[in-house]
This record gives structure tokens, C-alpha cells and sequence, in this order.
């Protein structure tokens, strides 16, 4: 029996560039073509979609931008104030119309990746890296942090039927490994993984 190859594909994104969502990206110096084509130079199958408008947003252009570098697009990084509820419709439309812009631009399997709204809890930015049990959120803030992850996931599959992921990161409520694991049992793994 011949043993099976597996051939794994990387990807990258805008933020390795310096496009990050809470800087100005006048600063960064870069234009998604130049990102785009230092990807593909330096051998990556594809991208996440990075800040929304420093790529096109208009789904043809996107995928012509794309396939002219041999580049599929693997996700997008959706940042919601999810210990917010006054955030959530916000929240909720923005990973609508990202999700709807993957799908439209014949990227079906990508993933919204769902995150905190990142440095937005000036307590948290300040311990990031050295959470202890006395910065996490209460359990019912937990909860409602929960709900509203399955909110803009479930609203991400049903209106265009694209997985939603969530993606811990430091300076945020989701940080540690134990606050990643009460989320995950507090949300629909039917609808939202990691």
C-alpha cells in the first residue's frame, strides 16, 4: 500500500503586512497589489481578506485580483465588541456583509473568524499576556459574550451559509486557554469552532 502525501496549502494576510484593524492604513504604505503579489512571491496559496476596503470589495474584482495570482481567499477577520449587546446589530451586519463578500467572490469554504473587538477594554490591554482569574469577565458576562458569538455566527450561516470561527487573541476577552475553552462550551459547535 502506498502511504498517502498530504499536501498542505498556507496562507497569509493583510496584517502581516501592517494593515491592522486599529491603525491608520495611510501609515502602512502598502496597496493590496503590492501584499498580494509579495504573497505569492513568497510562496502562499492564499490570504485572509484583511481590513475591509483595503482590498476590493466588489466581489468580481476580488476574485480577479485573486486568480490573477493564483491566490484563493481562506477567511476574514471580523472583530465585534461581543461583551457589548448595544454591539452586537453592528457587529452582526458588519460579519453579513464580510461573509457575503467571500461567498459572492466564489470563496464558499472560507470562514469568518470571529474575534473580540481587540485593545477595545482599556482593563484588559493593560494585563494582556498576564491574564489572571481576577480579569476575566464575570459569568454573566461570559454568557452574554457567548450569546453573542452564536448570534453573529448562526446570522453568518444562515444568510450565507459560510462557518464562522472564533479567534482568541491577547488584549481581548478571549485570551487565556481556559477562557477559550468556557466559550467553546458555552457556544453551538454547530456554528461556531475554533
Amino acid at each position: 500500500m502506498t502511504p498517502k502525501t498530504l499536501q498542505l496549502q498556507i496562507a497569509n494576510a493583510p496584517c502581516s503586512w501592517g494593515v491592522l484593524e486599529f491603525e491608520e492604513q495611510a501609515a502602512v504604505g502598502y496597496d493590496y497589489a503590492r501584499v498580494l503579489d509579495q504573497m505569492r512571491s513568497a510562496g502562499y496559496d492564499g490570504t485572509e481578506l484583511g481590513d475591509w476596503g483595503f482590498m476590493p470589495t466588489d466581489p468580481g474584482q476580488l476574485r480577479d485580483a485573486l486568480g490573477a495570482r493564483g491566490l484563493s481567499l481562506v477567511g476574514a477577520f471580523v472583530p465585534v465588541r461581543l461583551a457589548d449587546p448595544a454591539a452586537l446589530d453592528g457587529g452582526r451586519t458588519s460579519a453579513i456583509r464580510t461573509a457575503t463578500l467571500l461567498r459572492d467572490a466564489g470563496f464558499p469554504g472560507a470562514f469568518v473568524v470571529l474575534a473580540d473587538d481587540i485593545a477595545a477594554s482599556p482593563e484588559r490591554t493593560a494585563v494582556a499576556g498576564r491574564v489572571g482569574l481576577e480579569h476575566r469577565l464575570s459569568p454573566s458576562d461570559r454568557a452574554i459574550f457567548a450569546a453573542g458569538a452564536d448570534l453573529v455566527a448562526c446570522a453568518v450561516r444562515e444568510a450565507t451559509g459560510l462557518r464562522t470561527v472564533f479567534h482568541h487573541h491577547c488584549a481581548s476577552y478571549i485570551e487565556t486557554p481556559d477562557e477559550i475553552t468556557d466559550l467553546m462550551d458555552r457556544t453551538n459547535p454547530d456554528v461556531l469552532g475554533l
